[in-house]
């Protein structure tokens, strides 16, 4: 074979190779890398539905607890001011310490200035009773113990007197505060008087004139 034909030859096998190249493995190789980021994409959306449905796992075995802590938050601190129920309290840690509450005052729910929760009020709490030390202790031990009396409250003020015609029992009058999730009502939409209001009264003394 003459020296020509070896060199048509090789430019024939390199015209097919670049051929297939273009015609064959170019587009293969691009279906191919499209197929393998698709790939990627399902395995990262695989993966992050795992995540979502692991995390669903976790919220619904925990589901109780959470119920449980919502409806302990809902005793200490309930959504309305309650105040029969706050009372009934009180009168239930008196008849168990021994002692006599003699009178329960009530304040309006006032809003906190800067509350953690949007409608958080403080709600003053007066109350007077008469008893032995050890029982007004133990009252009071009632009164503060979530697990016998849930409704938070907080004592900032205690005055004790002794009436001597029943010593040894003394009068305590003791100041206090307790707590609600008050809804807050909207403000009243300012009226708008019509644009042509004053145009109307214009006519009206003009008729009149």
């Amino acid at each position: 074979m003459s020296r020509m034909a070896w060199v048509v030859t090789a430019l024939g096998a390199v015209a097919v190779i670049a051929l297939f190249f273009v015609l064959v493995f170019q587009p293969a190789r691009e279906e191919l890398a499209e197929v393998e980021e698709q790939i990627a994409m399902e395995q990262a959306e695989q993966a992050r539905l795992g995540a979502e449905i692991e995390r669903l796992r976790l919220v619904r075995e925990s589901a109780p607890g959470v119920e449980a802590d919502l409806a302990a938050a809902d005793a200490i601190v309930p959504r309305d001011p309650a105040l029969p129920a706050l009372v009934r309290q009180l009168q239930v840690a008196a008849d168990e310490s021994g002692i006599t509450l003699t009178s329960v005052a009530t304040s309006r729910p006032v809003e906190l200035e800067t509350p953690p929760v949007e409608g958080l009020s403080a709600i003053d709490v007066n109350t007077q009773v008469e008893g032995g030390y050890f029982q007004i202790v133990d009252f009071l031990r009632r009164i503060e113990q979530p697990s016998i009396t849930p409704r938070g409250l907080t004592w900032v003020n205690a005055t004790v007197t002794r009436n001597d015609d029943s010593y040894p029992d003394l009068n305590v009058s003791l100041a206090g505060r307790a707590y609600a999730v008050v809804a807050v009502p909207l403000p009243p939409e300012p009226e708008v008087e019509p644009e042509d209001a004053g145009e109307d009264e214009d006519d009206e003394a003009e008729e009149a004139s």
